[in-house]
């Protein structure tokens, strides 16, 4: 591709780079012009982009995943454990922070998956469908999940 072409395709889509959002302004507009910060005469500082607002309005990736515990090497141990926990119908205090250290524990044998992906129906569900964990069956140690 040329040079030529991007002039082309910038200058034709330039609304369209300044990321619009629906209440008429773009992602632009607050990182250069910022109307709302230029117009309180209050404010004394010299970057007037408002860059925790921008970033909360754009969205660039969508995040869709769902995490889920996938028993194998050292997991299987700590994975009984939780599961003990999330069956239980009455968790005190305790137990939720041994809960929360335990998926802490657990992080590096998590997977994500999409949404809507096959896999989800091959999991166990504990504390309302917050934490997902894999049936064994559909762990191969040599290919994964």
């Amino acid at each position: 591709l040329n040079r030529d072409f991007f002039e082309y395709y910038y200058a034709n889509n330039q609304g369209l780079m300044d990321y619009p959002l629906e209440d008429n302004l773009s992602i632009y507009d607050y990182l250069s012009l910022n109307i709302y910060q230029t117009a309180n005469k209050k404010f004394k500082g010299k970057l007037k982009q408002a860059f925790k607002t921008a970033g909360a309005k754009m969205n660039l990736i969508n995040n869709d995943m769902i995490g889920i515990l996938v028993p194998y090497g050292d997991a299987e141990k700590k994975l009984a454990y939780l599961e003990e926990l999330g069956m239980s119908h009455f968790l005190s205090a305790e137990d939720y922070q041994t809960i929360k250290s335990l998926l802490k524990e657990l992080q590096p044998f998590t997977v994500n998956v999409r949404e809507n992906d096959p896999l989800l129906e091959a999991t166990k569900s504990y504390l309302n469908g917050q934490i997902l964990v894999l049936t064994s069956e559909y762990y191969d140690t040599e290919r994964g999940v």
